[in-house]
């Protein structure tokens, strides 16, 4: 069994190249992996001579940074990309592509008779789409969520490629609500690596009560209502940390809140576990979010969390137990957990503790069982019974 695995942003760094990576890392271990594809490579476990570089879109989408919009810049980025992988794709029996950037490279590996895997770590994407749409028109925001030719092309992947990949039963029952084919959908969750993610003592100086929010700064994160509910707690030797990229359409309603004390606003670091290592407690209170990587990293650095039922990694998480999970746009819900943690800080260090074993039952070698398992099904046995 022979597998080629594409993805167009820089392997091995983060987001969802980290992802795409720890994916891809069992399957070279155990000599599975054929070639894997991307615009560039960060330093990582996996041989040169199994990398292939396709530099094009990240070349391209520099040229058209100064006249394109964001959104723009990566439909662009990832067409290209998908055009450069169908042009080189290697002799295999599997391909495994991302979801906005495997169209034309799906296709050409079927005509290869490879069998094709889309990994999409999101909801549906019209489901994606229009509950992004409804969050856009509760906060006056007048852009489209989704351009419609990425939308167009993502149902297509999804409808085209033999077997769709998500991440968690959100993701998974939102497919089902589209109607699709439960037997082409395939349940398979991220992990954490329980190695860089673990607890680190506090200074015994630290007395503060820190509330950390990790990932994109945006509406589909539900940042703004983790805000809303902060600034109606008035929290006394307490701190807000949101550490991560700011998106564009939040950017008018951080105004409301630009006056609130104690709260830092912070560039994304790849040193996310010293963040974690330093909170009480992780908030995600997202709109739409197929997974949610944080939670389980927060969990395995012994730190409870506060989690919406839209936000997949609510798998990982039991209810009072080693966090909460509230209803999305939901902020005296979230206002009412923050509290509870704020007032029972040896709650706090107690489900901490039962976070970090939880957190240990989810690492990346774990989830890649049922990867490896998903693809040997893929595949037809040889008539010696091995693939």
């Amino acid at each position: 069994m022979k597998i080629v695995h594409s993805i167009g942003v820089k392997f091995a760094r983060d987001g969802i190249g980290y992802i795409a990576y720890q994916r891809t890392a069992e399957v070279y271990r155990r000599g599975f992996l054929k070639r894997v594809m991307a615009p560039s490579f960060a330093p990582s476990e996996i041989g040169e001579r199994y990398c292939l570089r396709l530099p094009l879109s990240e070349r391209l989408t520099g040229a058209l940074s100064r006249f394109l919009p964001l959104s723009r810049q990566y439909l662009v980025r990832d067409r290209v990309f998908d055009w450069s992988v169908a042009r080189n794709l290697p002799d295999a029996d599997i391909f495994h592509g991302w979801t906005s950037q495997a169209l034309f490279s799906m296709r050409g590996a079927r005509a290869r008779g490879q069998m094709t895997f889309l990994e999409r770590p999101n909801s549906h994407p019209f489901a994606f789409s229009e509950i992004m749409k409804e969050e856009y028109r509760i906060n006056s925001v007048r852009l489209c969520p989704v351009d419609p030719i990425l939308l167009d092309t993502q149902i297509r992947e999804c409808d085209e490629a033999d077997f769709v990949i998500v991440p968690s039963v959100f993701a998974y029952e939102s497919f089902l609500k589209e109607g699709f084919d439960p037997a082409r959908l395939l349940l398979v969750p991220f992990g954490v690596d329980a190695k860089r993610f673990r607890p680190a003592p506090r200074s015994a100086a630290d007395t503060v009560f820190r509330v950390v929010f990790v990932g994109q700064i945006g509406l589909r994160k539900g940042v703004h209502y983790l805000l809303e509910a902060w600034s109606r707690l008035k929290l006394k030797d307490a701190e807000l940390v949101l550490a991560g990229w700011l998106h564009p359409d939040i950017v008018n309603t951080l105004k409301r809140y630009k006056a609130l004390p104690d709260v830092t606003i912070g560039a994304f670091t790849l040193d996310t576990a010293a963040v974690y290592q330093t909170a009480s407690v992780c908030v995600f209170p997202s709109i739409e979010d197929g997974f949610g990587l944080v939670v389980l990293e927060a969990m395995a650095c012994g730190v409870p969390v506060i989690v919406t039922e839209n936000t997949g990694a609510k798998d990982a998480v039991t209810h009072d137990e080693d966090g909460f999970i509230v209803p999305i746009r939901d902020v005296e819900a979230l206002k009412e957990k923050i509290s509870y943690f704020y007032t029972k800080r040896e709650e706090c260090r107690r489900m901490g503790d039962i976070a970090v074993s939880k957190a240990r039952a989810h690492t990346w070698d774990i989830c890649a069982e049922k990867l490896i398992e998903a693809y040997r099904n893929a595949v037809p046995k040889t008539k010696d019974g091995d693939v």
